[in-house]
C-alpha cells in the first residue's frame, strides 16, 4: 500500500475515533455500562478465533484501541 493510501486511512481512522469518542460522551451511564459489557466479549473473541484473525500486528493494534475505548465507557459508566 502507498504512503498516500495510508495517509488517507489514517485520517479517517482518526476522524473515526473522533466520532465515537463524542458518541460515548453522550450516552447514559447505563447505555455505557451495556456498551461496555457487549465490547467485552467482541475484544475476547478476537482472540479466541470467534472473529475474523489476522496479523498478530493487527490484532494487538486492535485490542489496543477496543481497550481505549472499554475505558471511556467505563469512565462514563461510573459517572
Amino acid at each position: 500500500m502507498n504512503n498516500e493510501r495510508m495517509d488517507v486511512l489514517a485520517g479517517e481512522l482518526s476522524a473515526l475515533a473522533t466520532v465515537v469518542v463524542r458518541l460515548i460522551e453522550t450516552i447514559t451511564p447505563e447505555q455505557a455500562a451495556h456498551a461496555h459489557e457487549a465490547l467485552l466479549i467482541d475484544r475476547d473473541a478476537i482472540r479466541i478465533g470467534t472473529s475474523t484473525g489476522g496479523p498478530e500486528l493487527e490484532l494487538a493494534t486492535t485490542e489496543r484501541a477496543l481497550d481505549n475505548y472499554l475505558s471511556l465507557l467505563i469512565d462514563v459508566a461510573e459517572s
